[in-house]
This record gives structure tokens, C-alpha cells and sequence, in this order.
């Protein structure tokens, strides 16, 4: 793993990770190669309308709309896990959550060229 602080350094062509301290070795290699493709960021992951769609997913509406509610207006990522956890549906939002990001690394996986392997579900 490069951390983009990694690459800037790399770039610059200091000797160390200013973050870190961890040599450049990786960076340099990555930067010397086509052969590498950066992971999704934050930018890509949109887990706000993950929670978006969770909660619209909610067949009670009571707590669809709730949790709908707590989305909105500042705080709304930690308004929405304490609704979430008060409502009791943490299991049904982490197996959501989860399903997402497979989606996510699948389709990134797919786009890239990339075989993956899925483990069998139990």
C-alpha cells in the first residue's frame, strides 16, 4: 500500500514518507509502471447514499422515514449509526453496508479487467 502523501513524495523525490517515515520503494516502483490501478477513494465510495438507499430499503416506514430524517442537516453520518443502533436494525445495516462495498469491488474489479475471487456465502 502507497499513501498519497507516498506518491507526492515520491514525486518530489524526498527519500521517506513524511507521514510515515517508510521509505519510498513502493512508490517509486508504482510510478516506474503502467502497471498499476489505484483503489476507489472516498471520492468513488459514497457511503452517504448508501445510507440513502438503506434507508428507503426499510419496509417499516416508520423507521424508513427516520432514518431518511436523520441524513439530513450537519452530523447526519453519526445522527444516522445512532438511529440505526436505536432502532436495533445494526445487523440489517452492516449486512447492507457490506453488500454494497461487495457490489462496489466487484463492479471496480469488472471495469479493471481484474479476475476476483467470491468465497460461497454460508
Amino acid at each position: 500500500m502507497v499513501s498519497d502523501s507516498g506518491f507526492r513524495a515520491a514525486e518530489e523525490s524526498e527519500d521517506e514518507d513524511p507521514l510515515t517515515g517508510e521509505p519510498l520503494d513502493h512508490a517509486l516502483a508504482v510510478l516506474e509502471t503502467d502497471n498499476y490501478i489505484a483503489l476507489p477513494g472516498q471520492f468513488e465510495i459514497n457511503e452517504y447514499r448508501m445510507m440513502e438507499k438503506f434507508a428507503l430499503s426499510v419496509t417499516d416506514q416508520s423507521n424508513s422515514d427516520e432514518l431518511y430524517y436523520a441524513l439530513k442537516g450537519r452530523g447526519a453520518f453519526r445522527f444516522f449509526k445512532d438511529t440505526v443502533w436505536r432502532l436495533g436494525l445494526r445487523d440489517e445495516w452492516f449486512k447492507y453496508r457490506d453488500s454494497q462495498y461487495e457490489e462496489l469491488a466487484i463492479w471496480w474489479c469488472e471495469h479493471n479487467g481484474i479476475e476476483y475471487y467470491r468465497e460461497k456465502k454460508r
